[in-house]
């Protein structure tokens, strides 16, 4: 049977979950004032078309307590941090590869038009297209449209780093749907002027058949991180860096600019692999980030389609 997702804000009112008809089960991804602290499974067994909002208020605290204590206490006694002033806040180039899939697209663009902060530019690379409808849906909108005539993944994202205007590039691809908080996330890791990279939480946006649910729970899925985790290039093995697909994903990374000046573009022959290849680069030369807070969702056409049969790409 499926599995329903779905976000709480612990710090507002928790609802009943209603129309379980077809789920064995409800995964939540909890928030104590946006930031993240876990996962909780909720278990529809008896099986009912309702759960209460008290067994799903004790079960997030039943299995994510030790978080909930940690964040009320920090917020009690100052520990959390303050939002960085808008002002103060860095311009962040966004760019978003994407090849005959308007419609993933627009749902994208949407999500990301609708992002919470001040300063950035939203970059479509349109890759060796077979027709001109997403030329047609770009200037409809307050986005960078750039025709990148050269087949493949790499040769977009490098067009996408020769075009974007700013220090900071971040890329996403066109079947997810980033948080609100994303790009704040982004900025507020590399206020440590020692950080190159970013990279965070891909999260799937359902999980229906058993497939999804196979890929997502039992191969692990995208990156899973919820905590910080600041990772010095030079401190790592060989082994540790020919995994180097542990310490970030494509579907939600950021770079500075002085990254691809210092260590060169994706390289194009490895297509898809050339991810690896720059990360691999990146943490011989620098220090990366893994941070909680930057979150996405894979939308459910990805999750429907080729993602959870082959490597994954969100």
């Amino acid at each position: 049977m499926a599995i329903k997702v779905m976000e709480i804000e612990f710090t507002e009112q928790i609802n009943p979950i209603r129309q379980l008809e077809q789920y064995e089960g409800v995964r939540i991804l909890v928030r104590y004032r946006g930031r993240l602290l876990g996962w909780a499974y909720v278990s529809n067994n008896p099986w009912e078309q309702t759960i209460s909002a008290e067994r799903v208020r004790q079960t997030i605290v039943d299995q994510l307590g030790k978080e909930l204590v940690r964040s009320t206490l920090g917020e009690q006694f100052g520990a959390v941090s303050e939002a960085v002033a808008d002002r103060h806040l860095p311009s962040i180039s966004v760019v978003i590869c994407t090849r005959d899939r308007t419609d993933l697209l627009k749902g994208a663009l949407e999500a990301l038009l609708a992002l919470d902060y001040p300063h950035r530019e939203i970059i479509v690379i349109d890759n060796a297209p077979a027709n001109s409808s997403t030329a047609e849906l770009v200037a409809r909108l307050p986005v960078r449209y750039v025709k990148e005539e050269r087949p493949g993944l790499d040769w977009a994202r490098n067009r996408g780093i020769a075009e974007a205007r700013h220090e900071i590039i971040a890329f996403t691809d066109d079947d997810v749907r980033p948080d609100r908080g994303w790009l704040r996330a982004i900025a507020s890791a590399f206020a440590d002027p020692d950080i190159m990279a970013v990279s965070g939480l891909v999260a799937a946006a359902e999980l229906e058949t058993l497939s999804q649910q196979q890929f997502e729970l039992i191969y692990g899925g995208m990156l899973q991180h919820l905590d910080r985790h600041k990772t010095d290039g030079s401190k790592l093995s060989v082994w540790e860096l020919l995994w180097a697909s542990k310490y970030g994903v494509g579907a939600n990374m950021a770079f500075r600019r002085q990254v691809f000046e210092a260590v060169g573009n994706f390289d194009v022959a490895l297509d898809v692999g050339g991810l690896r290849l720059a990360v691999v680069g990146i943490l011989r030369c620098f220090i990366g980030f893994w941070l909680r807070d930057t979150r996405l969702f894979m939308s459910r056409e990805l999750l429907c389609g080729t993602c959870t049969g082959a490597a994954p790409m969100l």
